[in-house]
Parts: structure tokens; sequence; C-alpha cells
């Protein structure tokens, strides 16, 4: 399951970005992490992670 583990790095890294962009965000994340069965769910969850960091990297490139 080696998206299993890349998944698992991401979150790693982004967590505390993550938190700061609120409790109810990270729990969710959180969640989604803990419900994942498969190799289908933890790629759901890094594309899910990616996407955020790219809109919050593009936000800030407006600023």
């Amino acid at each position: 399951m080696r998206i299993r583990k890349e998944a698992e790095l991401e979150w790693a890294i982004q967590k505390y970005d993550v938190m700061a962009k609120g409790c109810q965000y990270y729990s969710k994340i959180r969640n989604m992490f803990h419900e994942a069965r498969g190799e289908e769910d933890y790629d759901k969850n890094f594309q899910c992670i990616g996407r955020d960091r790219e809109f919050s990297l593009f936000e800030e490139s407006l600023s």
C-alpha cells in the first residue's frame, strides 16, 4: 500500500497547517484517515490534502 505511506507522510507534513485552518477542518481530515480502509480511501485523503495545500499557496500568492 504505497499510497497509504505517501498519504500518511503528507498528513504528517500538513497536519499543523491543517490545524491552523480550524479545528473543524482538522477533525474532518483526521476522521477521513481513521475511516480509511483501503488504497482508494488513502488516495482520496492524499488528493484532498494536496488540493487544500495548492489552494492555500494560491491564496498566499494573491496577497
